[in-house]
């Protein structure tokens, strides 16, 4: 039996009493249908949860083959020189898909890599993504305008790609793609821009002459180099200073600084050490001991204090050496390395 006992609502009751109730319901349908509603919403979203997750965990799922694959490659290179003035190293695999690059790095003082904070990290690179199908690797400078997206056209290594590991070398197609093999010069030590007798020792000239006062004939053989690039002729005095004598392009023209000398030089590259010494040091110079060298240097690099990696000729000047000329020799190993993917 239904008893109304109040505004809205019924309630069951058993026997006689009407205060014995049993249970109570509505007779509102709106409300009713309103619970059914959000039960129904409840079901539908655990669903939907559930079948979002079982599929983002199906592990045949091909969503991943888009996702770059880091890999690292470990670079040994000997005789890579510290970079000034924001230049850094980078190296970069050529793929089937284009060219991967990885992060850059400096070489500190002590010789081992630093990143761009100047904080000591490993030689083992880390790629951007797979290159465990490149076909070669190549390790080039980033100048102040070059951007780490894409190669900088200031190649220097470079090595196929065989059984995971390339030998790097300057002549790489792929690299600085120039044969120094045959290489080959001379120098005299003398001083043909002043009529001083007594300061002889002070100059070299990258030629060679039949006697004092004669003309000096070209010496050096030394192949083309890419655009961007120019020789520079170095002297270190043993103390271990560095003096420089000026870039060249032609081995018989004056080369393109008249450095530390006013009087009218011979037409090849060389330097007198007369005038306009550097801090430090006193002029005129005795070479005797001293190292003279030739290196490849980056046209936009104005650091002209630190010569670069890549020496091609060098020789000791000996002890009165009274204008004989001497024979410079090839830089045996130059810059090379080693990469291997790890």
């Amino acid at each position: 039996m239904n008893v109304l006992c109040g505004p809205g609502r019924r309630w069951e009751v058993s026997g006689k009493n009407p205060c014995h109730v049993f249970r109570v319901r509505t007779d509102h349908p709106a409300r009713s249908y309103g619970k059914k509603k959000i039960a129904v919403m409840r079901i539908l979203t655990l669903v939907l949860f559930a079948s979002v997750f079982w599929m983002g965990c199906d592990s045949s799922s091909s969503g991943d083959e888009n996702v770059p694959l880091s890999f690292r490659v470990v670079l040994d290179v000997d005789g890579l020189q510290p970079m000034s003035n924001a230049f850094q190293y980078q190296l970069w695999a050529l793929t089937e898909d284009g060219f991967v690059g990885s992060n850059q790095f400096n070489v500190g003082a002590d010789g081992r890599f630093v990143n761009p904070l100047g904080q000591v990290v490993s030689n083992t690179l880390n790629m951007q993504a797979n290159v465990a199908g490149a076909e070669t690797l190549f390790l080039v400078i980033n100048g102040k305008g070059d951007s780490p997206v894409v190669p900088s056209g200031k190649r220097l290594l470079g090595g196929s790609l065989n059984g995971g590991s390339a030998s790097l070398s300057l002549s790489h197609e792929e690299g600085f793609g120039v044969d120094f093999s045959n290489a080959a010069g001379q120098f005299v030590i003398a001083t043909p821009t002043d009529s001083d007798p007594s300061n002889e020792n002070s100059g070299v000239w990258f030629g060679t002459r039949s006697g004092t006062g004669e003309a000096f004939e070209p010496s050096l053989v030394l192949p083309d180099l890419p655009s961007g690039w120019i020789y520079e002729g170095f002297v270190q005095l043993v103390d271990g200073t560095t003096l420089r004598t000026g870039t060249f392009s032609r081995v018989d023209r004056v080369d393109d600084e008249a450095l530390f000398f006013d009087g009218d030089s011979p037409v090849v590259p060389g330097e007198d050490f007369l005038v306009n010494a550097p801090v430090g040091v006193s002029f005129p110079v005795d070479l005797s001991g001293a190292t003279v060298f030739i290196t490849v240097e980056l046209v936009e690099d104005d650091d002209d204090l630190t010569p670069s990696s890549v020496r091609v000729l060098t020789a000791n000047v000996p002890s009165g050496s009274d204008g004989t000329p001497i024979t410079l020799q090839r830089v045996s190993p130059m810059l090379s390395g080693t990469a291997t993917l790890n």
